[in-house]
């Protein structure tokens, strides 16, 4: 599964890609840092990604604007908002803009059970 990250604090960028790295079948294909570096990638690679994980508050810019941006270049990818800034009002605006998954930083249980999830169906369509 191709991840890519939108994450402005590098400790956890770090963390995350260890999280995922330890739940197997995830590479890393691309990390931002700042709404202009995501939008740059994505149009750059469009459709490169399986799995989006996005952090709402950034240095510049916001998640918010990136959902609806991966969502409209890739509509089977999955987008996971991870965020320490969640309330029931932004998971629902998230979800309405199209994420898969809106999930409070502090629960890396909830992400990696998500994200485990997400890469059995494929375990089992190649076997």
């Amino acid at each position: 599964m191709r991840v890519f990250m939108v994450e402005d604090s590098q400790p956890m960028l770090c963390l995350l890609t260890d999280v995922l790295g330890s739940l197997g079948d995830f590479e890393v294909v691309a990390a931002a840092t700042t709404e202009l570096a995501a939008t740059a990638w994505l149009d750059k690679h469009p459709g490169e990604w399986n799995l989006a994980t996005l952090d709402l508050l950034l240095g510049d810019g916001t998640g918010l604007d990136l959902i609806r941006r991966c969502r409209a270049q890739g509509p089977a990818g999955k987008i996971v908002v991870f965020s320490a800034f969640v309330t029931p009002a932004i998971a629902s605006r998230c979800k309405a803009y199209g994420a898969d998954a809106v999930i409070v930083k502090s629960d890396f249980k909830a992400l990696a059970a998500f994200c485990a999830q997400l890469s059995r169906p494929a375990v089992s369509a190649s076997q």
